[in-house]
C-alpha cells in the first residue's frame, strides 16, 4: 500500500544546495531554486515541441511501434480465420500505395494522414482508434526512446508517463505529493509505492532533462 504524505523532492547530487533526497541523483526542482529548470516537470513537453526533433522523432517512432503492433495482431487473426489482409503486402495492394511508403510509416520515417488511416482501418475491419495508442502509452513510448541509450528500467517510462499527466498535477518543479501517491495507488498489484514512483521519476528525470534542455535552448 502506499503511503507517506511529506514533501517528495528530486536533489542534483552535483548540487550542494539546501534540499534533501531519499531517492538517488537527479535534478534539483526545488522552485526556490530554479522554477523553470526541469523541463520534464513544468512542461508539457510533448505538446510543446511536438514539431521538433527529438521529441517529434521519438513521438512519431512511438506510435509507429504501436501502429506496427496493431496491424500485426490483425493479420495474425486474419490468417486464422484465412481472410484477407493476411500480410502487408497485402495491405499495400489493398490500399493501392507503394510498399516502401508502407514500411516508412511501420518505421516511423513518415506518418499517414487522416485519410489513410481511416482507410487502413476500414482496410482491416477496425475501428480507428485502434490504430491510435491509448492516452500516456505514446508519451511512455516516446520517453524511453528519447532516454536512450540510459538503461530505462521497463517501468520507469509508464510511471513517469502516468505522473506526467495527473490532472491538476502541480507544475512548479517539485514533485507533487497528492500525485505521486496517486500514481502508487493506481498500481498496488505491482508493489508500488511512493517511494518507488519517486525513484522511477527521477530516473526518469535524470535521463530526459538534458535533452529536453537543448530542445528549449534551439526552440528560443
Amino acid at each position: 500500500m502506499a503511503g507517506g504524505d511529506g514533501p517528495v523532492r528530486l536533489v542534483d547530487s552535483r548540487n550542494t544546495g539546501t534540499g534533501t533526497s531519499t531517492t538517488g541523483s537527479g535534478y534539483d526542482v526545488n522552485p526556490a531554486d530554479r522554477p523553470s529548470r526541469c523541463f520534464s516537470l513544468t512542461k508539457k513537453w510533448w505538446v510543446l515541441w511536438k514539431d521538433r526533433d527529438p521529441v517529434r522523432a521519438a513521438l512519431r517512432q512511438a506510435r509507429a511501434e504501436h501502429l506496427a503492433s496493431a496491424i500485426g495482431k490483425q493479420l495474425a487473426a486474419n490468417k486464422d480465420r484465412n481472410v484477407r489482409p493476411q500480410t502487408f503486402k497485402d495491405i499495400s495492394d489493398l490500399l493501392g500505395i507503394d510498399t516502401a511508403n508502407f514500411w516508412r510509416w511501420r518505421a516511423g520515417e513518415t506518418q499517414p494522414d487522416v485519410p489513410d488511416m481511416h482507410a487502413l482501418a476500414e482496410t482491416l475491419g477496425l475501428q480507428i482508434g485502434a490504430l491510435f495508442p491509448p492516452r500516456g502509452e505514446d508519451l511512455s513510448r516516446a520517453v524511453h526512446i528519447l532516454c536512450m541509450p540510459a538503461r530505462v528500467k521497463p517501468p520507469e517510462p509508464s510511471t513517469y508517463a502516468a505522473y506526467i499527466l495527473i490532472p491538476d498535477r502541480c507544475e512548479n518543479g517539485t514533485l507533487d505529493p497528492r500525485a505521486v501517491r496517486e500514481v502508487a495507488n493506481q498500481r498496488p498489484a505491482s508493489g508500488m509505492t511512493v517511494d518507488l514512483v519517486t525513484r522511477h521519476i527521477n530516473a526518469i528525470v535524470n535521463s530526459l532533462e538534458p535533452k529536453l534542455k537543448t530542445v528549449a535552448q534551439e526552440a528560443g
